[in-house]
């Protein structure tokens, strides 16, 4: 009589291989374009200067430049000079007129400022004069000084004249103000180292 067999256990069904990660792919990295910094603008042409005691008289030249009116009858006389003595100071040039006066400057191009120092010349410091001096551009005062006597240091001037067309330099003595006794004279006054900058 055969003997049963028992039959082999099934084998267990194989589990199937888990699914790989989707992938993602690494990101490029971008590139900024290298920046061109803007051009750096030339600088201001820098300013063409004109010392006073060397212009020429209105009305003469090719109107580029400042040019001084004739004194009479429109102002008053000057005298350029080269070597001046302000309060026991030299100056190597610069314009001396007379207390009172005035002296009108045309321009005739665009200007920045307008320097100088400004004194009684130890010329005539025996007269011990007493003046003030002012600066005006067209017809509007920019500056004025205090009360400046014979022998005081020169004062400095600096007036700024963009947007004008004349500058004009006004001296007026100041009677009774003298150091000491006056002798009622006006003396001889400076516009040392007299310059005008204009573009």
């Amino acid at each position: 009589m055969p003997v049963p067999t028992t039959p082999p256990p099934p084998k267990p069904a194989q589990k199937p291989a888990p699914a790989p990660p989707p992938t993602t792919p690494a990101p490029t990295p971008s590139t900024t374009p290298p920046t061109t910094p803007p051009p750096t603008p030339p600088p201001p042409p820098a300013p063409v200067v004109y010392e006073v005691d060397s212009l020429g008289l209105s009305g003469t030249g090719d109107g580029t430049r400042p040019t001084i009116r004739p004194g009479f009858p429109a102002g008053s006389w000057w005298w350029n000079r080269w070597g001046l003595t302000v309060g026991g100071t030299s100056y190597s040039h610069g314009i001396s007129v007379p207390a009172p006066s005035s002296v009108t400057i045309d321009l005739n191009r665009a200007c920045v400022s307008y320097d100088a120092s400004a004194g009684v010349d130890d010329v005539t410091r025996v007269l011990r004069s007493a003046v003030r001096f002012s600066v005006y551009g067209d017809s509007t005062r920019l500056w004025t000084s205090d009360v400046v006597r014979s022998g005081d240091p020169a004062v400095p001037v600096h007036v700024g004249l963009a947007g004008y067309k004349t500058v004009r330099l006004v001296v007026t003595p100041v009677p009774g103000q003298e150091r000491g006794a006056g002798f009622g004279v006006a003396g001889l006054a400076d516009w040392a180292d007299a310059v005008i900058s204009c573009t």
